[in-house]
């Protein structure tokens, strides 16, 4: 796993490295010019004309370096947004040192950005909390405006860099370039829709020391199920879920055929709805016989007494018999993985305690009304409400979005890939399919890394579905979970 920086810990990384390791601040900010500079010629090396937009802070002061390298070789122009009496002195020698070298400083406010191939965006930085006023709102309106390509440094001007909450305007990246980590805001809420293709150059300080300082881990690396040749089906799970009803057949249905196409051993489906989708594989269980065996009046579904895994919630529909339900699987299962989502979530209870084995898997309205807190509150800093959601239920929480956010109460780990055509019906019932299949399996140290593979091959086959669609059905998602290697 990679690591992830808020800006407070970014600012912490920094000061780390010049007052405890002892590198000058100049050279930091010339390591990074020259990668962003590296990475800039090898992604546009045609660009007949480039401007260089520069803040007042740091961010600037990169811009200012970027904009002297290039020059070398391409025709640069630079701008200052902001007061020059504001730069401090490293950022002012750097100011001196292009108007020496000849580079081109323009006016901010006489610039014509039809004259211009590419805009490299320097002006606020991780500094900002992306609020834009006046004439710099304005700036990035004409930035956006422009046909030349975009790239930001670190962050686009206009995103909050630690919650990725874009106010009202932001610059819209082709790509950004960001250093050392990648930074939270670049995927949470609106981030993905702003920052492009995300570039990380690690300045070559080593992973050891970036990972002390971040308190987020980025989960890159995932592992399938594998089956050997000496074992049978019971090797590989036994996994009840208790979904779907007449109303809403399909959210059974779905999990099921995703719990089986993830590899695993055997699955029972006890469901009040009957979809015709199901797989012939799937075992079913009436709704009436589980309610006899639930009051102790069914002893012929014995082999239900045991089970690795349980899925419970997706299309019972909020009623007294899920509620029953709920009840029930917790005590009932207490041993096993048991993984609680959609209608069940409805009678989860922030104020009382849980245990490790269970995972909730709420999106954000469900996680909103868990937690009793309004959504526009929590995406303000949607690591921290997870975290302390999962210490205080003892549970783990996977928040599904566009970057999903999983915690058990001590560790946060994002996982980036998943892709716009998810936001579909039943994306999160093939999630909760392949959670059963995967989670008794120890792929990995720990139980977080667990989820978290799961949610990652889920979005890794919801890639794949749409590399040959242009719409995507939740149907498509499990059937390409049959083709993850």
């Amino acid at each position: 796993m990679k690591s992830l920086l808020t800006p407070e810990e970014m600012y912490d990384l920094d000061s780390y490295l010049i007052k405890n390791i002892g590198i000058p601040e100049s050279s930091l900010m010339e390591s990074a010019a020259l990668s962003s500079v590296n990475i800039i010629t090898n992604l546009y090396q045609s660009k007949k004309k480039i401007l260089v937009l520069c803040g007042t802070g740091n961010n600037g002061g990169d811009g200012l370096a970027i904009a002297r390298h290039l020059n070398t070789s391409q025709k640069v122009d630079f701008a200052i947004y902001g007061d020059k009496e504001k730069f401090n002195t490293l950022i002012k020698n750097n100011y001196e040192v292009n108007k020496r070298f000849g580079v081109n400083e323009i006016d901010i406010d006489n610039i014509n950005f039809d004259d211009y191939d590419l805009i490299i965006d320097a002006i606020l930085g991780i500094g900002s909390n992306g609020i834009l006023k006046g004439k710099l709102k304005d700036l990035v309106n004409n930035v956006n405006s422009s046909s030349a390509t975009k790239i930001s440094i670190d962050i686009p001007t206009g995103l909050n860099p630690k919650n990725g909450i874009v106010e009202e305007d932001c610059i819209m990246s082709s790509h950004t370039i960001t250093m050392y980590a990648y930074k939270t805001g670049l995927f949470l809420n609106s981030g993905k829709d702003y920052v492009g293709e995300v570039h990380l150059v690690d300045l070559g300080v080593p992973n050891h020391v970036i990972n002390r300082h971040s308190s987020i881990k980025l989960f890159t690396d995932s592992v399938v199920i594998k089956k050997f040749n000496n074992s049978s089906k019971f090797d590989y799970g036994k996994l009840l879920i208790i979904a779907g009803s007449s109303e809403m057949p399909g959210a059974g249905c779905l999990a099921s055929n995703s719990a089986i196409s993830s590899g695993a051993g055997l699955v029972y489906l006890v469901s009040s709805g009957k979809d015709n989708n199901l797989y012939s594989e799937v075992i079913p269980i009436s709704d009436d016989k589980f309610s006899d065996y639930i009051n102790g009046k069914e002893d012929t579904i014995t082999y239900i007494q045991k089970v690795d895994s349980v899925i419970i919630g997706p299309g019972l529909g909020k009623n007294n018999y899920t509620e029953s339900l709920i009840s029930f699987i917790l005590r009932r299962y207490s041993e096993s993985s048991i993984i609680v989502d959609a209608d069940a979530l409805n009678y989860i209870n922030i104020d009382k305690i849980y245990s490790k084995n269970i995972v909730l898997s709420p999106h954000i309205v469900e996680f909103s009304r868990i937690i009793r807190k309004d959504v526009k509150e929590i995406i303000k800093d949607l690591p921290k409400y997870v975290k302390e959601a999962a210490e205080k239920m003892n549970v783990n929480i996977i928040l599904k979005g566009p970057t999903t956010i999983i915690s058990d109460g001590e560790d946060v780990i994002f996982v980036i890939n998943g892709i716009p055509n998810m936001a579909t019906a039943g994306s999160g019932d093939v999630l909760t399919g392949i959670l059963g299949a995967y989670l008794h399996f120890n792929l990995f140290k720990t139980k977080l890394e667990n989820i978290a593979n799961s949610v990652y091959l889920h979005n890794e086959a919801a890639i794949i579905a749409s590399s040959k669609k242009n719409t995507l059905i939740a149907s498509d998602i499990y059937k390409a979970v049959q083709c993850l290697k």
